[in-house]
């Protein structure tokens, strides 16, 4: 009976996905994405994690969350494009300048080399700490120690610097595919120091914020390039998307076992299932929440749980690390502090005003779907928001730090730029 509580929800969120995607241009097409990607994150835990709680609650709160997305997108497609999608059969000159593009992103992956430099130089280690497997991991195991049980974070200044490695992943993302070899191969330089950064603390985030900002910004481009008919589901795209959770997963157990301070296949073992709490605890910790009273108290944050570094910068709440302290048992062993962005979202406004701007959200993001198509740079940039927020939802609401909204106003600086700064480029 449990279990067809759970799978009943969870089938209607499938159906409904299927049913947006035959009514939409592509699996890009922003509630389309939103709904696969979610299907993919309320079954994966119900499979890979069967002794995690689970509730009902959940994909039912998906569920409506997505209709709420689909229907202002409706909306917003009928008033944008006339109700009649994208045509990929149409062509159109995307101009790129080449060289400004590169330097721009060069200057971001400068910066995070200057933040990793600021950082190795606070703790009175030289750049050489990064080439000795001994020192990365008694570094990693020092600033763990640090941030967890003393509440030091990295030097503002680092931080502000990683801004615009963040800024730069993103422009990167968007115009890698519009240039040739060696544009493409310095549009993916940020992640350069974002893995030296990452080493250096440990801390897994900073380079996961770098692949999905630009990841999210790759997708949006491919809306630009392909006029809204993107492929998804490609032989590459599969082979790719495969090789890249394999690579996060074996960054995640190293990570985990430099914050220890030892190497051993015990250690190894162990790591490998603090990982999977990480990875589909989400699920648990989200029903945990809703199951709890918690839900049925007034939503008073106005937003201090979606835009923390906000309220923190503005000195009207500090931020936490994890934005939420308090853990939940996801089973008889185990807890998370970790209950997706919806949490933080409910918590701020209710579930009505949640579907509400869920609906706003909904009839933007179809605008700028449309006006990607058309090639608006500023609109790709949009896209790229909406898709990296959705990747990174399952945590937490991305933009609950303050060096991603800079860095997203720094891309849309830069966007506004190069649209002004044009040179033809081929479609690939």
């Amino acid at each position: 009976m449990d279990q067809l509580l759970i799978w009943l929800p969870t089938t209607s969120f499938i159906l409904l996905t299927i049913i947006i995607r035959l009514r939409s241009p592509s699996w890009a097409f922003p509630p389309a994405f939103f709904g696969l990607l979610w299907s993919v994150l309320l079954v994966l835990p119900l499979v890979a994690a069967p002794d995690y709680y689970h509730s009902h609650l959940v994909p039912w709160l998906l569920f409506s969350l997505l209709l709420a997305l689909w229907l202002g997108a409706q909306l917003g497609f009928q008033l944008a494009d006339g109700g009649a999608g994208a045509d990929s059969s149409a062509t159109y000159d995307i101009e790129v300048n080449d060289r400004l593009v590169g330097a721009l992103v060069l200057a971001g992956t400068a910066a995070g080399m200057l933040a990793v430099l600021y950082l190795l130089a606070t703790t009175g280690k030289g750049f050489s700490a990064l080439f000795s497997l001994q020192s990365l991991v008694l570094t990693g195991n020092e600033y763990a120690i640090d941030r967890y049980h003393h509440g030091i974070e990295p030097p503002a200044i680092a931080r502000i610097l990683l801004a615009f490695t963040y800024a730069a992943a993103a422009v990167g993302g968007v115009f890698f595919i519009l240039l040739k070899p060696l544009g493409r191969m310095i549009c993916l330089t940020p992640f350069v120091p974002a893995l030296m950064y990452t080493a250096v603390l440990t801390a897994r985030s900073y380079v996961l914020y770098v692949l999905f900002i630009w990841a999210g910004a790759f997708l949006a481009s491919l809306v630009l390039v392909h006029r809204g008919s993107v492929p998804f589901f490609t032989r590459r795209n599969v082979v790719m998307l495969s090789m890249g959770l394999l690579a996060i997963v074996a960054l995640f157990v190293s990570l985990q076992m430099s914050r220890l301070g030892v190497v051993s296949l015990d250690y190894l073992v162990l790591s490998v299932e603090r990982q999977k709490i990480w990875f589909l605890g989400y699920y648990s910790g989200l029903s945990r929440w809703l199951e709890s009273l918690a839900h049925h108290q007034t939503a008073t944050g106005g937003g201090m749980y979606s835009f923390a570094g906000l309220y923190d910068a503005l000195g009207i709440r500090a931020r936490v690390a994890g934005i939420f302290q308090d853990f939940l048992p996801i089973n008889r062993y185990e807890a998370t502090n970790v209950f997706t962005m919806y949490r933080g979202l409910l918590q701020d406004v209710g579930l009505g005003l949640a579907l509400a701007l869920q609906f706003l959200a909904g009839f933007v993001c179809a605008v700028s779907y449309s006006g990607a198509t058309r090639g608006s740079l500023l609109m790709v940039g949009v896209l790229a928001v909406f898709y990296t927020v959705c990747l990174w939802s399952h945590v937490t609401h991305l933009l609950n730090y303050n060096t991603i909204i800079l860095a997203y106003i720094i891309l849309a600086g830069a966007l506004v730029f190069l649209s002004r700064s044009r040179r033809h480029a081929e479609l690939p």
